[in-house]
Protein backbone atom coordinates (compact mmCIF):
# COMPACT_ATOMS: atom_id res chain seq x y z
CA UNK A 1 0.00 0.00 0.00
CA UNK A 2 1.16 3.10 -0.23
CA UNK A 3 0.29 6.31 1.52
CA UNK A 4 1.02 10.01 -0.02
CA UNK A 5 3.03 8.71 -2.37
CA UNK A 6 5.70 6.40 -0.25
CA UNK A 7 5.05 2.89 0.50
CA UNK A 8 4.21 1.86 4.06
CA UNK A 9 6.40 -0.72 5.70
CA UNK A 10 4.60 -3.57 7.98
CA UNK A 11 4.95 -1.71 11.38
CA UNK A 12 3.91 1.66 9.97
CA UNK A 13 0.48 -0.72 8.46
CA UNK A 14 -0.07 -2.28 12.44
CA UNK A 15 0.53 1.22 13.93
CA UNK A 16 -1.74 2.46 11.36
CA UNK A 17 -4.81 -0.23 12.28
CA UNK A 18 -3.59 -0.32 16.36
CA UNK A 19 -2.05 -3.42 15.84
CA UNK A 20 0.11 -5.15 17.46
CA UNK A 21 2.59 -8.24 16.64
CA UNK A 22 1.61 -9.90 20.16
CA UNK A 23 -1.92 -9.58 18.61
CA UNK A 24 -1.34 -11.08 15.25
CA UNK A 25 0.52 -13.59 16.65
CA UNK A 26 -2.72 -14.52 18.31
CA UNK A 27 -5.35 -14.79 15.83
CA UNK A 28 -5.40 -17.15 13.15
CA UNK A 29 -5.39 -16.24 9.58
CA UNK A 30 -9.24 -16.65 8.14
CA UNK A 31 -9.21 -18.09 4.39
CA UNK A 32 -11.59 -15.14 3.18
CA UNK A 33 -8.32 -12.95 2.60
CA UNK A 34 -6.51 -15.79 0.56
CA UNK A 35 -7.77 -14.38 -2.83
CA UNK A 36 -6.44 -11.52 -2.24
CA UNK A 37 -3.43 -12.75 -0.85
CA UNK A 38 -2.72 -15.00 -3.75
CA UNK A 39 -2.44 -11.87 -6.20
CA UNK A 40 0.11 -10.40 -4.11
CA UNK A 41 2.18 -13.46 -4.94
CA UNK A 42 4.25 -12.97 -8.09
CA UNK A 43 4.69 -16.96 -9.00
CA UNK A 44 3.92 -20.12 -7.09
CA UNK A 45 7.38 -22.14 -7.74
CA UNK A 46 9.04 -19.29 -5.79
CA UNK A 47 6.46 -18.60 -3.33
CA UNK A 48 5.67 -23.04 -2.13
CA UNK A 49 8.71 -23.29 -0.22
CA UNK A 50 8.55 -20.29 1.85
CA UNK A 51 4.98 -21.69 3.14
CA UNK A 52 6.75 -24.93 3.54
CA UNK A 53 5.07 -26.87 0.79
CA UNK A 54 7.60 -30.44 -0.02
CA UNK A 55 8.88 -30.81 -3.26
CA UNK A 56 5.92 -33.60 -3.56
CA UNK A 57 3.46 -31.23 -2.51
CA UNK A 58 4.17 -28.34 -4.91
CA UNK A 59 3.90 -31.09 -7.97
CA UNK A 60 0.65 -32.45 -6.34
CA UNK A 61 -0.48 -28.81 -6.86
CA UNK A 62 1.48 -28.53 -10.45
CA UNK A 63 -0.56 -31.79 -11.49
CA UNK A 64 -4.20 -31.51 -9.92
CA UNK A 65 -4.50 -27.38 -10.93
CA UNK A 66 -3.45 -26.14 -14.19
CA UNK A 67 -4.15 -22.25 -13.64
CA UNK A 68 -1.26 -20.18 -11.43
CA UNK A 69 -4.19 -18.76 -9.63
CA UNK A 70 -5.74 -22.01 -8.69
CA UNK A 71 -2.42 -23.31 -7.58
CA UNK A 72 -1.59 -20.29 -5.24
CA UNK A 73 -5.14 -20.33 -3.49
CA UNK A 74 -4.72 -24.06 -2.84
CA UNK A 75 -0.72 -23.42 -1.64
CA UNK A 76 -2.11 -21.07 0.88
CA UNK A 77 -4.94 -23.21 1.99
CA UNK A 78 -2.57 -26.37 2.15
CA UNK A 79 -0.59 -24.26 4.42
CA UNK A 80 -3.37 -23.21 6.83
CA UNK A 81 -4.38 -26.65 6.87
CA UNK A 82 -0.86 -27.84 7.92
CA UNK A 83 0.06 -25.05 10.22
CA UNK A 84 -3.14 -25.36 12.15
CA UNK A 85 -3.35 -22.69 15.03
CA UNK A 86 0.18 -21.81 14.12
CA UNK A 87 -0.77 -20.33 10.67
CA UNK A 88 -1.81 -16.69 11.94
CA UNK A 89 -1.40 -13.47 10.60
CA UNK A 90 1.83 -12.84 11.81
CA UNK A 91 2.71 -15.47 10.40
CA UNK A 92 1.63 -15.04 7.02
CA UNK A 93 2.98 -11.31 7.43
CA UNK A 94 6.12 -12.97 7.69
CA UNK A 95 6.48 -15.18 4.62
CA UNK A 96 5.38 -12.11 2.52
CA UNK A 97 8.37 -10.28 4.30
CA UNK A 98 10.61 -13.19 3.62
CA UNK A 99 9.81 -13.15 0.34
CA UNK A 100 10.56 -10.25 -0.68
CA UNK A 101 13.78 -10.25 1.53
CA UNK A 102 12.91 -7.69 4.30
CA UNK A 103 12.09 -8.46 8.26
CA UNK A 104 9.26 -7.32 10.79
Amino acid sequence: RKQNGMALDVCSLLTIFELSQASLAKQCCDDSLFPTLMLEIPSFEDAAPHFGLTQAEISELRYDYQRERSRKLHMLWMWKRKNGSDATYLAIVTIFLKMNDRHL
